[in-house]
Parts: C-alpha cells; sequence; structure tokens
C-alpha cells in the first residue's frame, strides 16, 4: 500500500496537470530578463535592429511561444519555426500577429499560410506561435524543449524547460 502511495505521489510530479509555463534556458546568444514579473522569465533575442522577448507555455497537446518583436524601421523576414522535444522536430501548427486586428479572428492576423513576419518600423508586433504535439506524448517537469524563433537573418533556437503554472 505504501509502495502504491509512493507511485502515485511521484508520477503526480512527473506528470503536470495538463498546462504551465516553459521556463528559457540561458546559452549563447539568448540573454534572460524579466518582463512578466517573474525573474528570468523572458528570453531576448537580438538580429541587427531587431529585439525579440520570447515567452512561452504548454498543455498536453502542444506549446506555445509569444514573441515581441521591436525594430526601428520596417523589417520583413521568414516564419520558420519549429519546436523540438525528446528529439521529435515539429514544424509551427499556427501562427498569429496578435498586434494586427483581423475580421472574424479575435486572436489577430493568421501569418503561417502569409510564411512571413512583417514589422512596421518604430513599432512593437505580437506574434503568437504554436506548435501541436503529435500522439500521446505528454511533457513531464523537467523536460526540455528546443524552439527556433524567427529573426531576421535566420531563426534562432532558445530552449525551454518544462515547469507547472
Amino acid at each position: 500500500m505504501k509502495l502504491a502511495i509512493l507511485v502515485a505521489a511521484m508520477l503526480a510530479a512527473c506528470s503536470p496537470g495538463g498546462r504551465g509555463t516553459l521556463e528559457p534556458i540561458a546559452s549563447a546568444g539568448v540573454e534572460l530578463t524579466s518582463t512578466h514579473g517573474l525573474p528570468d522569465d523572458t528570453a531576448r533575442l537580438s538580429a541587427g535592429d531587431v529585439t525579440a522577448d520570447v515567452t512561452g507555455s504548454w498543455t498536453n497537446t502542444n506549446e506555445t511561444v509569444e514573441v515581441s518583436y521591436r525594430a526601428p524601421v520596417p523589417t520583413r523576414f521568414p516564419l520558420n519555426a519549429t519546436s523540438t522535444w525528446r528529439g521529435q522536430a515539429v514544424r509551427a501548427s499556427a501562427a498569429w500577429n496578435r498586434s494586427a486586428p483581423a475580421a472574424g479572428n479575435a486572436i489577430g492576423q493568421p501569418l503561417l499560410d502569409r510564411g512571413r513576419i512583417e514589422l512596421a518600423g518604430g513599432a512593437t508586433a505580437t506574434v503568437q506561435i504554436e506548435f501541436a504535439r503529435p500522439g500521446d506524448n505528454r511533457p513531464a517537469i523537467g523536460d526540455e524543449v528546443s524552439i527556433a524563433v524567427p529573426m531576421p537573418g535566420g531563426a534562432r533556437t532558445v530552449r525551454f524547460r518544462v515547469a507547472a503554472e
């Protein structure tokens, strides 16, 4: 009986309740900063004059990143985003420019069909990118997810650790 309780407690700790945050991991070219009130909750990337603040979350079925881009001049670059988890790469399944309203779409202007991100000079654009995880692959607290974030000159990899809410 005690063993069964111990096993149940261990599974609960390893299999989160269906959603949580993705905590960025510092690495070359990735600066950690705070934009949502928690220490080091955001990965900051730079490419030329473009800066991007990246935060992430997960559910049992997908990973989602929100990228706030800033550019002093108009900029355009490919939407080439992938997520890699447990050795399996997944291309973006949805993407929206949350800063641009779209008729009939409360999330924002769909971007996936366009295949590119366009930034107006001197403004901030918030882009949400989702990656649907195939099959019944649920993450465990502490798992690592790598996400290729679209940037001018090519995507930049940000590593995240799966965390609870």
